[in-house]
């Protein structure tokens, strides 16, 4: 019961997450047109458009801490090897706890 009520919570975050992000697209398109067509640009589209990211972003992050499918630059964790690998999974779960956090 409590994984069918995660899946559910995660599901919900990913498809206000996607939905953000379209809005964000649908709102720098719609400036970009009223701008240069009718010279009528959305007040605060700047600022609308960082919390719409912030938000996104921040709804995408426990999803993507869950399945452990950080980014990660493939120059330096390529030589990682034991011990190292599981200290830098434990270092990308720290940072992102202490980014929630703060």
């Amino acid at each position: 019961m409590i994984r069918t009520a995660a899946r559910l919570i995660e599901a919900t975050s990913l498809v206000v997450c996607g939905l953000l992000i379209a809005a964000t697209m649908i709102i720098g398109a719609l400036d970009v047109v009223l701008g240069l067509g009718f010279n009528h640009y959305i007040a605060g589209k700047v600022e609308l458009s960082e919390v719409m990211i912030a938000a996104a972003t921040f709804l995408a992050l426990p999803g993507v801490t869950w399945h452990a499918t950080h980014i990660r630059v493939d120059i330096v964790s390529q030589n990682f090897r034991g011990w190292f690998w599981v200290f830098g999974d434990v270092l990308v779960i720290v940072v992102a706890l202490a980014t929630c956090a703060f």
